[in-house]
């Protein structure tokens, strides 16, 4: 396979991708999530943010910006699973977001 046929195929499946996430739809690349979901306030632990997913998957960002720190603000995110970390809330997946925005 040549260069340019593996470019268009990785535009392929990248719009691909991004046209099922955008239904609620969630993959995985790699350790990396994109997908929509809810961002949640949970009081244990001292209380933290979270969101969980459009399919009821739970996450626990290890960097979500203040701005996105709101009950109830629907986003649209991709990030990474974190898998040499263990949670300190020990709720849901640990990720790191690489991308976030309202929806």
């Amino acid at each position: 396979m040549n260069a340019k046929t593996k470019s268009i195929l990785l535009r392929v499946i990248l719009i691909t991708t991004i046209s099922f996430s955008s239904i609620g739809a969630g993959f995985y690349f790699h350790n990396n999530i994109i997908i929509r979901g809810t961002i949640t306030y949970l009081s244990f632990e001292g209380g933290f943010y979270g969101i969980i997913s459009t399919t009821n998957n739970s996450y626990d960002p290890i960097n979500l910006q203040p701005e996105f720190e709101e009950e109830g603000l629907k986003v649209f995110f991709i990030a990474r699973r974190n898998l040499e970390m263990a949670s300190f809330h020990g709720w849901g997946d640990l990720i790191e977001i690489r991308y976030i925005r309202r929806i």
